[in-house]
């Protein structure tokens, strides 16, 4: 067991105690100290975070999450408002979580503004939803082609057009910044529309 400073927190780290375990993490404690200093090391803060979560421990992690928020790490802001939205550690909370969102939006996450949409896309907003992908998009989510080309094959929040849509869908799959998932789901989805696009 050993004690280190972390972003004003006490950490305990509870090592392995048997050679079997190998270097997997066992658990974290936090005590909070009220000295903040200057060497606060927001990246370790999500680095428990991140670790706890993966353990199943929620509370741990959304403790890490929320000192890291504190201090205005830009990770551990979305991290946390992503707890909030799902319901990791306790019941989902969609208003804390937009407002997390929004923050970390200010701060510069591009991430952020796709989450953003979603809310309001659960919400039933679907102009707000619209409007958050294409900012998300502006911001460098390229994910974000994927919700839009969505929007306007539906006709979702804005005009239905399928010229659009395949631009949206195009881009997703040449984009180098996108998920492995979302950049098959648009290669699907393209298959599926560029005829309609030729034909007219």
């Amino acid at each position: 067991m050993r004690w280190v400073s972390v972003a004003g927190l006490t950490v305990r780290l509870m090592l392995p105690t048997s050679p079997a375990l190998g270097d997997k993490w066992l658990g974290v404690k936090l005590m909070v100290r009220t000295r903040r200093g200057p060497e606060a090391d927001c990246s370790a803060l999500f680095r428990i975070g991140d670790q706890a979560e993966d353990a199943g421990d929620h509370q741990l992690a959304r403790r890490s999450f929320e000192r890291g928020a504190e201090l205005g790490d830009l990770l551990c802001l979305d991290r946390l408002a992503y707890h909030f939205d799902v319901g990791f550690g306790g019941k989902p909370d969609k208003p804390l979580a937009m407002r997390y969102y929004r923050r970390a939006w200010r701060l510069g996450s591009h991430t952020a503004g796709n989450n953003i949409a979603i809310l309001y896309r659960e919400a039933g907003n679907r102009r707000a939803m619209f409007r958050w992908f294409e900012r998300a998009l502006e911001r460098g989510d390229s994910n974000a082609n994927l919700e839009l080309a969505k929007c306007y094959l539906g006709g979702m929040g804005v005009r239905k057009s399928v010229r659009l849509a395949v631009r949206h869908l195009a881009a997703a799959v040449s984009s180098d910044d996108i998920s492995e998932a979302s950049r098959e789901e648009a290669k699907a989805l393209l298959a599926q529309f560029r005829p309609a696009l030729v034909e007219a």
